[in-house]
């Protein structure tokens, strides 16, 4: 079993000394001011032997690491280990709640997202729409003095408010035993979701499941703002859906839509959000598959 760390310096202010400390011995650390420079040393990925990956950074950057592993071919060799040090560490969370109960490492579905130029891959949630704006707004507070992290998705959401734009889409649903959906009309947000959480602790998809081949997708429809701030507390708590009925609740019902589906096929979005990182699409058809077990994800710091 190989070591392999990658530091992204530039996340959440760069602090990652003291998570350094509580993690085993490795054979190797790549230290990096960006991204980029980091991960033009993925070839050692490539022997094929087991490689576990400390990607220190926030859902940004494991973001990254997971499209550049799942490129070389070596999802399957490798178990990829958040390390919190960003803004928001939302896939951490769940992480951390999955190892509570005992799991330590676990196989992972992986979102393949094409008709953007080059395969895209993520690992938690893409957005379209409100929350892809609220990132979007996010990046920029952030680089402002003393604005923090999670302060920054507050700014985020308030200014996405005061705009409140919806997208236009045509979007085909395919899921379990075939069955299909077409869906077409305004939104104000789009979440397919292999993770729970998104933007700093919303619990936006609260009975996905990182491993059962499909995601889950919510749509809301073109809603007022009044309606908006009466309903986005639940939504951040995930009590929009219940998990008996493994549907949406009756408070929600006739503004919010929920669907599980392995493979999506959009168009109308002018950009897409995968796992906090923006990509422009305008004029293009999307195209979302769930790549079932695709790699292994795992806590570090269980039991630490």
């Amino acid at each position: 079993m190989k070591t392999l760390h990658i530091i992204n310096k530039a996340a959440g202010g760069g602090n990652v000394s003291a998570a350094l400390a509580k993690l085993p011995p490795h054979e190797e650390i790549y230290t990096a001011g960006s991204y980029d420079e980091a991960f033009v040393k993925l070839p050692f990925l490539s022997s094929g032997e087991m490689t576990e990956i400390f990607v220190f950074g926030g859902d940004g950057t494991l973001n990254r690491a997971v499209s550049d592993i799942m490129r070389h071919g070596t999802g399957k060799s490798s178990v990829i280990y958040p390390v919190p040090t960003g803004s928001a560490n939302d896939f951490y969370k769940l992480l951390h709640e999955r190892s509570d109960g005992g799991e330590k490492t676990f196989p992972c579905d992986v979102m393949k997202v094409t008709g953007l130029g080059r395969d895209i891959y993520g690992i938690n949630e893409l957005n379209i729409g409100f929350d892809c704006g609220v990132v979007a707004n996010a990046e920029k507070y952030k680089r402002k003095p003393l604005v923090t992290g999670k302060f920054s998705y507050i700014l985020g959401i308030a200014e996405e408010f005061t705009r409140k734009r919806t997208t236009e889409m045509n979007i085909s649903l395919a899921g379990s035993n075939e069955n299909t959906a077409e869906i077409n009309g305004k939104f104000l947000l789009f979440c397919v979701a292999n993770g729970k959480y998104y933007g700093g602790g919303f619990a936006a998809a609260p009975l996905a499941r990182l491993d059962d081949g499909e995601f889950d997708v919510v749509l809301v429809d073109d809603i007022s703002r009044m309606k908006f701030v009466s309903l986005v507390g639940a939504y951040k708590k995930g009590a929009h859906m219940d998990a008996e009925t493994m549907g949406v609740r009756e408070k929600f019902s006739g503004l919010m839509r929920y669907f599980r589906s392995g493979k999506i096929v959009l168009t109308g979005a002018d950009r897409i959000c995968v796992d906090g990182e923006i990509y422009p699409s305008a004029g293009k058809t999307i195209t979302i598959e769930n790549l079932h077990r695709a790699t292994f994800v795992g806590d570090a710091f269980s039991g630490v």
